[in-house]
């Protein structure tokens, strides 16, 4: 009955396909690329059906234990099998890609393929179709990433990538390194959290955090501002011990690289020649050899034994690295014993044991001389690159002071000493916008947003100011209060704008997710992203067009194929798409079949494309919810004018086929 029933269901419907039919799917379901592995899978559960009711057959008088747990066991290979093409990501390079392209954009070789190789970028930003070559991401720049891969891909490219080993990367580019990279969120600045979390890793001077036990206890007790409680007072010494190992963690982050070990004297005897005191002896070195033990002296002047010098050195050297640093701490550790003694004699009738300790603790303190290793006499002669003398001007008083003094020893001694890398963080600290900066960002779109919502009640007949996705509330006691994703995106850009203005020394660059409308004018195509240039350009050159169109048109060659030219009609494309993305009929087809069938990949590369066809097309003011574009950025000819066209129509040909399905 059971059996006769399924049948009716299968084969005694209106829309039920004919024998012939399924005989004739059959063939095609395992054809090869044709994922039959869901089939197969679906086959396993009425294979387990009959196996199960044949041991049964068969095993009449004992339950068929063993062959029901190992049925049992094979349950799950339905499921792998069912989402195995979708799931798997063996030889997927196509996050690498995404991550790792985005600073180094690859270059067409002598072979005709994309490759990493910096000699083969060198001779080709020489040859002559230097421009059409990408340059590698400018060093020490800001990249605001957007989308979640724009955000994760490159996270893991400059803080994971970065530090493994040259022989464990990836054989494509095995001497990567970009941990000079400031990698910012452009979504999430409107959040005061994360912007404490920003100024932690970048502007480290400006973010103290409270501690937490205690303040935790304050906020539960509901101390004012001026109490402490019982409470807050007894977990202080938590506080203390988190942050003293905090503390230990950070400054292994940020210095680790930067202690000097015995294999660093690249040419200890020339060092040992200039330390030594003689004629050649310059102001540094002279300030070097009087601050060394008396035990380096000697080695120094002994001229002998090598193999002690280089460890005395290392020990030496990295003392004076740090020494600043102590320093201060000696000094700022007796300045508080100091008030707390001023305080008890304040507090208290006079004694002569706290006056005395009072008078030792100043002549503590007046002894105590911090002399830092610069000094612009005694680095007088040394050539300081731009970069570090914009670090000096930072005068950093944590610990990068240490990185600083590694990076001017290399820099006196350029032959002698071996070149450090940088740490887990950048060297030098960036403006990153303050509490007060976020008020300002949103009362001021707050006020902006009021008013053309109130435009748009008191005119109707007019269009409409408020653009899709902002919500205004009017308070009763008068305040706008702005909600929805256009609104928080207004904040971030007012925010990403700060950043901008308050970094001028830094090259910015941009993974988009939601475009923001003050970039436009500064945007230009820099292979999968944008560069936010310095000044707002006029026009999108057609230099700038080429090079983009021609790195796109070799990019895609390892997506999809090369074969979108700008005759390519969408209705091309979508043969294209019905045949490889849903028929899995792949004659003809060049690109990576991975990336046929990789939903993630599809939707991420789609993405980068489309945002580069927003500059075009915001050019021409096509971009939907944008402001109105400045006429001073408005095509001014013909031929540009057709140039923006070709080139955003060749873009979203790109991204169509890429992921056709895409949401942008």
């Amino acid at each position: 009955m059971l059996v006769g029933f399924s049948l009716e269901i299968v084969f005694g419907r209106s829309d039920s396909l004919s024998l012939g039919q399924i005989r004739g799917s059959l063939g095609r379901l395992f054809a090869p690329e044709q994922y039959r592995l869901p089939a197969l899978a679906g086959l396993l559960v009425p294979a387990g059906v009959l196996a199960f009711i044949g041991a049964l057959l068969v095993y009449r008088q004992r339950a068929p234990l063993s062959i029901t747990l190992g049925l049992f066991a094979l349950m799950p290979v339905a499921s792998g099998l069912s989402h195995w093409a979708r799931s798997e990501q063996r030889n997927h390079w196509f996050g690498y890609w995404f991550g790792h392209d985005m600073f180094t954009p690859p270059v067409v070789g002598p072979d005709g393929k994309m490759t990493y190789d910096a000699k083969v970028r060198a001779e080709a930003l020489k040859g002559p179709k230097a421009k059409l070559v990408y340059p590698e991401m400018d060093p020490h720049t800001i990249l605001f990433g957007g989308t979640d891969p724009g955000r994760f891909n490159p996270t893991y490219m400059i803080f994971c990538e970065s530090f493994i080993p040259d022989s464990c990367k990836p054989a494509a580019d095995p001497t990567y390194d970009r941990r000079d990279v400031y990698l910012i969120t452009q979504n999430a600045l409107a959040d005061g959290t994360y912007l404490n979390y920003l100024r932690a890793q970048y502007f480290r001077s400006q973010e103290h955090p409270p501690p937490f036990f205690s303040e935790l206890a304050r906020f539960i007790l509901k101390d004012t501002e001026y109490e402490t409680n019982l409470v807050a007072r007894m977990v202080s010494p938590l506080d203390d011990l988190f942050e003293e190992r905090g503390a230990r963690v950070e400054k292994r982050w940020r210095t680790s690289t930067s202690w000097f070990s015995d294999q660093d004297f690249t040419s200890l005897p020339a060092l040992a020649t200039r330390l030594r005191p003689g004629p050649s002896q310059d102001p540094l070195s002279q300030w070097l050899f009087e601050n060394f033990s008396k035990e380096t002296q000697e080695l120094l002047k002994g001229q002998s034994d090598e193999k002690r010098l280089r460890p005395a050195l290392a020990r030496d050297l990295n003392a004076l690295l740090e020494r600043e640093l102590k320093e201060k701490e000696r000094l700022a550790e007796k300045q508080r014993q100091k008030e707390a003694v001023d305080q008890k004699l304040y507090d208290s009738s006079d004694s002569e044991r706290l006056r005395q300790k009072q008078d030792a603790l100043a002549k503590e303190i007046a002894a105590i001389k911090i002399e830092p290793l610069f000094n612009p006499t005694r680095f007088a002669q040394v050539q300081l690159s731009n970069y570090l003398k914009k670090f000096i001007a930072q005068n950093p008083q944590s610990d990068t002071r240490i990185r600083l003094n590694r990076l001017l020893l290399e820099a006196a001694y350029p032959a002698e000493l071996a070149k450090s890398l940088g740490g887990v963080y950048p060297d030098r600290e960036i403006y990153i916008p303050s509490p007060l900066d976020l008020q300002t960002a949103i009362g001021e779109y707050s006020n902006d947003a009021a008013r053309r919502a109130q435009h748009d009640k008191q005119f109707p007949n007019e269009p409409k100011q408020l653009r899709p996705g902002e919500g205004v509330t009017i308070t009763p006691d008068g305040r706008a209060q702005v909600s929805g994703t256009a609104s928080v995106m207004n904040i971030n850009g007012l925010l990403t704008k700060v950043i901008f203005d308050h970094n001028p020394d830094n090259e910015f660059y941009v993974e988009e997710s939601f475009p923001l409308d003050w970039m436009f004018p500064y945007l230009t195509p820099y292979g999968i992203i944008m560069k936010i240039n310095r000044q707002p350009l006029a026009e999108i050159s057609d230099e700038i067009c080429q090079r983009d169109h021609e790195f796109w048109t070799h990019y895609s060659e390892r997506l999809i194929g090369n074969w979108i030219t700008y005759e390519t009609s969408v209705k091309e494309i979508t043969a294209f798409v019905e045949r490889v993305y849903l028929g899995r009929n792949f004659k003809g087809f060049t690109g990576d079949r991975r990336f046929a069938r990789d939903d993630q990949a599809q939707k991420a590369f789609s993405k980068l494309r489309s945002s580069i066809g927003g500059i075009y097309s915001w050019r021409l003011g096509l971009t939907p919810g944008s402001v109105p574009v400045p006429p001073q950025y408005h095509p001014k000819s013909q031929a540009e004018s057709a140039r923006m066209l070709r080139e955003a129509d060749f873009a979203y040909k790109q991204a169509f086929a890429l992921c056709p399905y895409s949401p942008e």
